[in-house]
Order: structure tokens, then C-alpha cells, then sequence
């Protein structure tokens, strides 16, 4: 069992590519208990990935950590005035509605529902439930906007820069896109003097 799960961790992780690969994988393989549509999941998978439901379009930076369980029993246990209990694992499921993006570093608890339409910014630690319609930060992750008001407000933003982006792995940016994201950051900080 231990060696099946370090075989799948390292074909999750290596022979994937990118996140949208991984999710393929993992939908044929039937790793999750549910995985939408057009998901992008992180490198590594959760210890207990039957208690992970995604639906459709949930994208995750590649370092996101899901924990669906907790590790309390192995150390209570081990307290010598605690020997006579048996502490059991904390199972925690994990849902995450439709159009969900989660940042680099985010680590999502268990016993979590996150929304649809949210936005959970990087580094955040989400410990509960998730509004729909919200934008997430911190540790312990709260709401600090409102999703359908970001959306609306970046397409207002003159910061886009067109190029392709490719699903192949391969993320990289010609230079007239580099050239025209310096010229509007220098004009943003310019402004704000």
C-alpha cells in the first residue's frame, strides 16, 4: 500500500507535466472523490485524496497543499499520562466549488467548503468555510473583497498584456510582453509619486 502511494505520488509529480495533466491523471486514475471540469491541480496530492471534491474549474498554484487529515493521534498517544487512551486520526474533507483559484502556498485545512467564484491569495491559510463570491488572505484566510468586483474592475485595469499562454508546461513570455509589463509598471509607480 505504502509503495503504491509513493509510486503514484512520483508519476503524479513527474511524468505530468503541468497542473491540467495532473488533474487528467487523477480523474482516469480516480484519485479524488470528484474532479470537475478543466481543474488544475498542485505537484503533490493530499494523504487521503478520496476526501477531495473539486468541481468545475478549480485552479491551484502547483504548491498548494491540501491536508485531509491530522497527525494528533501519533503524538497524543506518545504522552506517557495519555497511554491508556487510544486516539484515533481526524478524518477532514475538503470541497472546493466552481471557478476557485488558489495561490502559491495556500494550504486549505479539512473540514472546508470553499465557495464558488473565490479567490484565495497566496500564502493564505484557509481553516474555514468560504463564502461564495469572496477573495480570501491571511492566516487564518478572511474575506478582503468581493470576487464579481475584482473580476469587473481588472478588465477596466489598463495593466493587460496580450500573448499567448500555453498548457504545455512551457510558461514562458516573448519580450515585447516583457518590454510592455515593465513600461506599464514604471507608469503605475510614476503615477502614484
Amino acid at each position: 500500500m505504502i509503495l503504491k502511494r509513493i509510486l503514484t505520488q512520483i508519476r503524479f509529480f513527474m511524468f505530468l507535466g503541468n497542473g491540467y495533466g495532473r488533474a487528467e491523471y487523477a480523474k482516469r486514475k480516480g484519485l479524488f472523490g470528484e474532479i470537475g471540469e478543466n481543474c488544475k491541480l498542485p505537484v503533490s496530492l493530499p494523504l487521503y485524496p478520496k476526501l477531495v471534491k473539486l468541481h468545475n474549474h478549480v485552479v491551484m498554484h502547483r504548491s498548494v497543499r491540501l491536508v485531509t487529515h491530522d497527525m494528533l493521534n501519533s503524538f497524543l498517544t506518545k504522552i506517557p499520562d495519555s497511554y491508556q487512551y487510544k486516539h484515533k486520526e481526524i478524518l477532514s474533507p475538503i470541497e472546493i466549488m466552481d471557478n476557485v483559484y488558489i495561490g502559491m502556498g495556500s494550504i486549505i485545512l479539512g473540514n472546508v467548503r470553499i465557495g464558488p467564484n473565490v479567490i484565495v491569495h497566496a500564502g493564505s491559510v484557509v481553516a474555514s468555510d468560504i463564502p461564495p463570491n469572496s477573495i480570501v488572505a491571511g492566516v487564518p484566510a478572511k474575506v478582503v473583497g468581493k470576487f464579481d468586483i475584482y473580476a469587473k474592475t481588472r478588465i477596466l485595469q489598463d495593466r493587460s498584456i496580450n500573448f499567448e499562454f500555453s498548457r504545455s508546461g512551457k510558461e514562458e513570455i516573448d519580450n515585447n510582453a516583457v518590454e510592455k509589463a515593465w513600461a506599464l509598471f514604471n507608469k503605475k509607480k510614476n503615477r502614484n509619486k
